[in-house]
C-alpha cells in the first residue's frame, strides 16, 4: 500500500520533511523518497484521543464555505455518495480508511491515495463533515491556481499565518471551517493540504490558527537542525 496516505496526527497538514507518509508497512513506490516525518497539528501532543459531540451535518450545508474539485464544489452536509461522486479516484490510487483519531461522533472515512496525492472524505450521519486533499510536490503554478479558486469560491482567507517553511489560510463561516497549507520540505519541493470541515471536529484535530502557529514554531525549528541553520 502506498506510504504517504493521509496520517492524521503525522502528515495530514503536510509539516513533514519530504512528505512521506504512514503506510502498511510495505515498500514506498518506485522512485518515491521516504524519510523523517515532523509532528503536524493533527493529533494531539500526548497520544490523546478528543471527544466531539457534532451537530447534525445536513444543517451546515447553507454557511457557504465550499472546497472545489474540478468542476464541482464539496460543501459541509453533502450526502456520502454526492460527496464521493465529487471525487473521482485518480488511476493507480488505492482504497483508504485510516480513522479520524476522536471519540463521541459516528464518523466513518473514506478515500484514495497514490504516489502523488490522497483525498479522504469523513462523514457523519451519512453526511460530509470533513473533507483533506493532500497533495506532494506541488507546483508553484498549481499553488497559486488553487488559491485562486478558494478564493473565488470562497473570498480572502479571514485568516494568514506566513513562515519560513508553512504558510496558513483560513476561512470561518459559521460553523465550517476552510483551511489551506504549504510546506517546504528539506530537499526544496512543497506540500499542500486543503481541507475543510465542521469546525468543531477540525479543532478537536488541531486544525485552527492557534495549533497552526505552535505547530508552525515546532516545525522551523525541526526544519533549522535538518537544514543546518
Amino acid at each position: 500500500m502506498f506510504r504517504n496516505q493521509p496520517n492524521w496526527r503525522n502528515s495530514v497538514l503536510g509539516l513533514t520533511l519530504v512528505a512521506g507518509l504512514m503506510g502498511c508497512g510495505s515498500a514506498p513506490p518506485a522512485g518515491m523518497e521516504v524519510t523523517q516525518v515532523v509532528p503536524s497539528t493533527v493529533g494531539n501532543r500526548r497520544s490523546e484521543v478528543a471527544s466531539v459531540e457534532l451537530s447534525e451535518p445536513s444543517t451546515l450545508r447553507d454557511e457557504g464555505l465550499a472546497l472545489p474539485v474540478g468542476e464541482m464544489r464539496l460543501r459541509i452536509g453533502d450526502l456520502e455518495s454526492e460527496a464521493a461522486a465529487k471525487v473521482p479516484r485518480d488511476r493507480g490510487a488505492l482504497e483508504i480508511t485510516d480513522p479520524v483519531p476522536v471519540t463521541g461522533a459516528d464518523l466513518r472515512t473514506r478515500g484514495w491515495a497514490n504516489e502523488r496525492r490522497s483525498f479522504a472524505l469523513t462523514t457523519h450521519e451519512s453526511r460530509l463533515v470533513l473533507a483533506l486533499d493532500y497533495r506532494r510536490n506541488v507546483s508553484s503554478a498549481l499553488l497559486q491556481s488553487t488559491l485562486r479558486k478558494l478564493e473565488e469560491d470562497n473570498g480572502p482567507s479571514d485568516e494568514f499565518l506566513g513562515g519560513v517553511y508553512t504558510n496558513y489560510r483560513f476561512w470561518d463561516r459559521g460553523r465550517v471551517r476552510l483551511m489551506i497549507v504549504d510546506t517546504l520540505d528539506s530537499v526544496g519541493g512543497r506540500s499542500m493540504t486543503v481541507a475543510l470541515g465542521d469546525s468543531t471536529l477540525m479543532n478537536a484535530l488541531r486544525m485552527n490558527l492557534d495549533d497552526a502557529r505552535r505547530d508552525q514554531e515546532q516545525a522551523a525549528r525541526l526544519l533549522d537542525r535538518t537544514m543546518g541553520r
